[in-house]
C-alpha cells in the first residue's frame, strides 16, 4: 500500500509509492496481448489496489527503475500506461505519467520513441502531455 501526505496551504501532494519491478513486469507482459478490452478485469485480479498511484511518481522518482527494464520491455510499459491512464478510473497521470519518463529515458539512451510509436500514444491517449512531457 502507499502513503501519500497532502499539504492544505499549498494544496500540495506527495505520493509514497514504491515502484514494483514484478508488478511492472505484469504490465509489460499483458501490454504484449494487446487485449485492451481486457485491462480492466486484469487490472482487478492482477495488480495490488495501489498500483495506480504509479501514475502520480516524479522522474526522480522512476529513474533508478527504469535502468532495470529493458528497451523491449519500457516499450511495452509505455502502450500500457497510456491505455490505463485512458480507460481505467484513477489511473490519470497528466503531466507525471509514467509515458513521459520512459519516452525521455529512452531518449537519453540513444533509443528515442520512433514515429509509429508517438503516433500510436496520440491515437490511445487524451493526456496532452505524451509522449513527451510539459514544453516548459
Amino acid at each position: 500500500m502507499s502513503i501519500g501526505n497532502w499539504n492544505p496551504e499549498d494544496r500540495s501532494e506527495k505520493i509514497l509509492y514504491h515502484i514494483d519491478i514484478d508488478v511492472l513486469a505484469r504490465c509489460a507482459v499483458f501490454a504484449g496481448t494487446e487485449n485492451w478490452p481486457a485491462l480492466p478485469a486484469w487490472e482487478k485480479d492482477h495488480l495490488p489496489a495501489d498500483a495506480s498511484q504509479m501514475m502520480k511518481l516524479t522522474g526522480e522518482q522512476w529513474e533508478n527503475t527504469l535502468k532495470n527494464i529493458d528497451n523491449n520491455n519500457l516499450l511495452a510499459l509505455v502502450r500500457f500506461f497510456t491505455v490505463a491512464e485512458h480507460s481505467l478510473p484513477h489511473w490519470h497521470g497528466g503531466e507525471k505519467s509514467p509515458v513521459i519518463w520512459i519516452s525521455r529515458y529512452l531518449r537519453r539512451q540513444g533509443a528515442p520513441l520512433s514515429r509509429e510509436h508517438v503516433l500510436w500514444i496520440k491515437e490511445h491517449s487524451n493526456n496532452r502531455f505524451l509522449p513527451n512531457g510539459s514544453i516548459l
